[in-house]
């Protein structure tokens, strides 16, 4: 696409980006999402005896991107 444009380390294609956030004290759910080159990426990090169901979460979001 014009205008578009990927970056390069060392003749390497970045191709995704997976980003990775953490959770503090109190916390139970860090939802970090990215954009690069008409992709998102998304890193998903939780508390397991907050968020016991974290895999429910995470189909529900990728049912409803799939839409």
């Amino acid at each position: 696409m014009p205008g578009r444009s990927s970056a390069l380390l060392r003749g390497a294609r970045l191709v995704a980006n997976y980003p990775v956030s953490v959770i503090t004290d109190g916390m139970g759910l860090n939802i970090t999402v990215m954009s690069y080159n008409g992709k998102m990426d998304f890193g998903i990090i939780a508390d397991r005896d907050q968020m016991p169901d974290l895999q429910k979460l995470i189909g529900g979001c990728r049912t409803s991107l799939m839409r």
